[in-house]
């Protein structure tokens, strides 16, 4: 172990390089693991606090009991432009790191809430093609499967079986409808809490490592 003399002496030595990454590399590498770190909620499906404890994203109603897609846990079958959108906002120092997103609607996935929408024509305009494409892929489905099963190529216990889950499918369908025909004015959505990113212990842990071991190899040289 080095006494305190010998510590001096490669500060002294190493300033320069000691400079450069406490200035520049160790904000550059702190704030890439942090996005790295967020980005990984959507993997998880959580996110782990500041205290190391797991907070699990609520499932989506459609979604109960089964693993969602990455792409869309929080907006539904969406494009995965919020995960994507994550980045480094300026240039990281050792006073200021900044990760942010452009995304609108990343706030309110994270830290949860209430939104009021006013319902629009062109929005039930919307709702109503929404309704229509649900029950035309329903009918084109069926369709195919009554091909297959009178040309033998499918049992009729597999071709009942498959038929009841396209039908009871129409409930996705009937939602688009009843958004269509709401007298309501204004559509309430209350979002639960799928937090992606803030204090962590993973980023904690991680900030400590890259600084012990970026002061390790250089003291060390």
């Amino acid at each position: 172990m080095k006494n305190l003399k010998d510590l001096a002496n490669d500060l002294k030595r190493h300033q320069k390089e000691l400079k450069e990454f406490i200035n520049r590399k160790a904000p550059r590498l702190i704030a890439n693991k942090a996005v790295e770190i967020f980005m990984q909620s959507w993997d998880k499906e959580g996110f782990t606090n500041a205290t190391g404890g797991f907070e699990a994203w609520q499932k989506r109603k459609e979604n109960a009991g089964k693993k969602s897609d990455s792409r869309g846990t929080l907006i539904g079958k969406g494009s995965g432009k919020l995960r994507r959108s994550l980045r480094v906002i300026g240039s990281p120092n050792l006073s200021k790191i900044v990760i942010g997103t452009a995304v609108p609607y990343a706030k309110i996935h994270n830290e949860g809430g209430t939104l009021n929408i006013p319902i629009t024509e062109a929005m039930r305009g919307f709702f109503w093609v929404k309704y229509y494409e649900e029950i035309g892929k329903r009918k084109a489905a069926i369709g195919n499967l009554t091909k297959r099963y009178k040309k033998g190529k499918m049992s009729q216990n597999r071709y009942t079986t498959i038929v009841g889950e396209k039908k009871r499918a129409t409930a996705s369908a009937q939602k688009w409808k009843n958004l269509a025909l709401t007298k309501k004015q204004t559509l309430t959505i209350n979002m639960p809490k799928r937090q992606f990113m803030g204090n962590s212990m993973l980023l904690t842990n991680a900030i400590k490592s890259i600084i012990d071991t970026g002061l390790d190899s250089i003291l060390n040289k």
